[in-house]
């Protein structure tokens, strides 16, 4: 109850805020997304408080579809998602009105990600601004998971593989790595553009960045696995010393345990027990990855056996809990929108790979991040996650080329900070 009246409060304010100055109500909504979202068992009438606040976003900010900020090519990219993510809708609308409802207005706050971002952070100092809002945005679920560790206190049974997940006030390990990765993330990008004069600011940073891989690691997610593995793959490849950047990943690994425990390489093993048990052939590969595999035999035998041949083709409007993004398309959209999602998809990589130099590392994290959820999870049904990742990517896509030139010096200038 105390969130709730909390987060109402933060909504109210965002208000107030929000006609005197859009960007600082925008660091306020990505600041307090994440007490907004553990109030998810309360709802509003119909709606979640975090879907009243999708549909605020979209009230707040309609004139964000309009803004000139953005290259044509990326608003090409945006409408192509949100086309390809409704276009079907129609199909259930008399059968399922409130779900595509909300589907609606969850498309129109990702396609609102490609333009938020770009139109608001228009200066150096207001990119600051938004990765110190993102800091802020990670501590409320990192200190719940220090709590839940300390105290043994759990507000919900969560558990994978007999390991059990802390996820806190969350409804499941979702959000809690989330924010813990996008706090990693603005915490690196941070430490990279500006410079930290204070060494108390510095080491803020790093405690953040900490207590982020602490939370992460309690969750006990693959993904997450997959994902910081991919992401110091990148910034190896990435970095102008790649001996010295390995050399503190090691470092990391050798104090690990005394960060996250001793137990850390036998917890690793037994999260992945059923996918050993798959290579070795004791195990169906259906149940590898927490059973996603019959889940995703279940609606591959829906799709084939059980659906019209014309929602084969174009989708029947309705998204299922399908735990991979492909599939969830397949079904929603049919064919003709994954062919669209594949597209975009390889337009997004492209877009990333003739990004700045500097910023490049950064957004091929993020992109990383996306594809390995697309395997396990469904993006799409995230809106703040979209507002964020399409909103990193799309500041590269401004019309202002100084801007864009500018945006990403290093403080040090662009050829002599090492990561």
């Amino acid at each position: 109850m105390i969130l709730f009246v909390v987060s109402v409060f933060c909504l109210l304010l965002i208000f107030a805020v929000r006609y005197s100055s859009p960007f600082y109500a925008f660091l306020l909504i990505v600041a307090t997304k994440s007490i907004v979202d553990a109030t998810w068992q309360t709802r509003v009438g119909p709606f979640s408080l975090t879907s009243v606040e999708g549909i605020i976003l979209v009230i707040l900010y309609v004139s964000a579809y309009r803004t000139n900020a953005v290259s044509k090519e990326w608003r090409k990219l945006g409408f192509l998602l949100f086309f390809l993510l409704s276009f079907s809708l129609v199909f259930s609308f008399f059968t399922e009105p409130m779900s595509v409802l909300e589907s609606l207005v969850l498309n129109l706050n990702i396609l609102l990600g490609f333009f938020l971002v770009p139109m608001l952070v228009n200066s150096r100092e207001k990119f600051r601004k938004f990765l110190i809002a993102i800091l802020v945005a990670g501590i409320f679920p990192i200190a719940v998971s220090i709590y839940q560790k300390y105290t043994g206190f759990s507000w919900s049974e969560r558990s994978t593989a007999g390991l059990a997940r802390m996820v806190g006030v969350y409804h499941d390990a979702f959000p809690v790595r989330f924010y813990g990765e996008f706090t990693l993330l603005a915490g690196l990008m941070y430490l990279r553009f500006f410079a930290v004069r204070r060494i108390y600011q510095k080491w803020l940073i790093y405690i953040l960045m900490l207590g982020a891989i602490f939370s992460i690691y309690h969750i006990f997610s693959k993904a997450a696995v997959a994902i910081l593995v991919s992401w110091s793959m990148i910034l190896i490849i990435f970095s102008k010393n790649r001996i010295r950047f390995s050399l503190l990943l090691l470092s990391f690994a050798v104090i690990a345990p005394f960060l996250l425990g001793d137990s850390i390489e036998q917890n690793i093993l037994q999260l992945f027990s059923r996918e050993i048990q798959v290579r070795e052939g004791v195990l169906d590969s259906r149940y590898a990855l927490a059973g996603r595999g019959t889940i995703w035999e279940a609606y591959w035998d829906f799709w084939l056996h059980d659906q019209h041949a014309f929602f084969q083709i174009f989708g029947d409007g309705i998204s299922r809990p399908a735990h991979n993004e492909y599939f969830r398309i397949l079904l929603l959209s049919g064919v003709f929108g994954l062919c669209l999602y594949v597209v975009f998809l390889f337009r997004v990589v492209s877009v990333v790979l003739s990004s700045n130099k500097n910023f490049k590392p950064y957004v091929l994290m993020l992109l990383a991040m996306y594809l390995v959820d697309a395997i396990g999870l469904t993006p799409g049904e995230y809106y703040f996650y979209n507002i964020l990742t399409w909103g990193f990517v799309g500041l590269m896509y401004r019309n202002d080329s100084a801007f864009s030139r500018s945006m990403f010096q290093t403080p040090y200038g662009t050829s002599t900070k090492r990561y």
